[in-house]
């Protein structure tokens, strides 16, 4: 920890801190990090570049358990624009932003897996280690979800036509969780480029600015073929 704080102290930093509140059995916990330039948006990136934290008491356990999100670091300055007593700067359209993690959540491996069978199916006790062997029950557990939700059920993505909103995608996991967002409708830059579909490998995030100019429902899932067809698809309106 001495040598990883020493590293930050001879770096240049942002002005800002990050907390973080842990929960744990006694009580909580607060941890306190300065956020180095290099963690921001550089000069042709969006106002926020999002990046990936998870639990890693038990990392397996904990991420499909649900101890995963993201924290998004700003230029200096920024989100001061996105304060409601404080308006936009003249000319900035950039209001709105989304974040969603595309992830194959594996329930055989969550704490909960053995609770969630006994409250919710019919299965025993005594039939609970024969049922987890069984080949269908695990592959009926592997949750191709986006933000945790499947087949169309992740509600409240609304954007604004006219106007320009960041999304962040970001994926965890093992080898399976390699991604290829794609959004329907409208388009987004990501470096220089305007696209409408990006890979994301474990681990990893990206950050893009989408221009809102289609009104309408339409659909925002993985390409690959398999996850789609297994319900990682959610829908977004602009309007």
């Amino acid at each position: 920890m001495d040598s990883v704080m020493q590293r930050a102290a001879k770096e240049s930093l942002m002005p800002c801190k990050c907390l973080m509140v842990m929960l744990c059995h006694q009580g909580t916990w607060t941890y306190t990090w300065e956020a180095p330039e290099r963690s921001g948006p550089g000069p042709l990136d969006p106002p926020g570049l999002a990046w990936t934290y998870h639990s890693d008491a038990a990392g397996t356990q904990d991420v499909f358990s649900g101890l995963v999100g993201a924290s998004i670091i700003y230029r200096p300055g920024e989100l001061a624009k996105h304060t409601l007593d404080v308006p936009a700067p003249p000319g900035s359209n950039l209001i709105e932003e989304v974040l969603t993690l595309f992830l194959i959540v594996d329930e055989n491996q969550s704490y909960y897996i053995d609770e969630n069978t006994l409250n919710r199916t019919s299965i025993s006790e005594g039939q609970l280690q024969v049922n987890r062997m069984d080949a269908g029950f695990q592959e009926s557990n592997l949750k191709h979800s986006i933000n945790g939700f499947m087949f169309g059920n992740l509600m409240g993505i609304n954007l604004t036509v006219g106007t320009q909103a960041t999304w962040h995608v970001e994926a965890l996991g093992n080898v399976v969780n390699a991604h290829t967002p794609h959004w329907h409708g409208n388009t987004l830059m990501w470096a220089q480029q305007r696209i409408d579909i990006i890979s994301v490998l474990p681990a990893q995030t990206r950050s893009l600015v989408m221009t809102v100019d289609n009104p309408g429902s339409w659909i925002h899932h993985c390409q690959v073929l398999n996850h789609r067809d297994m319900g990682m698809i959610s829908m977004y309106t602009a309007g």
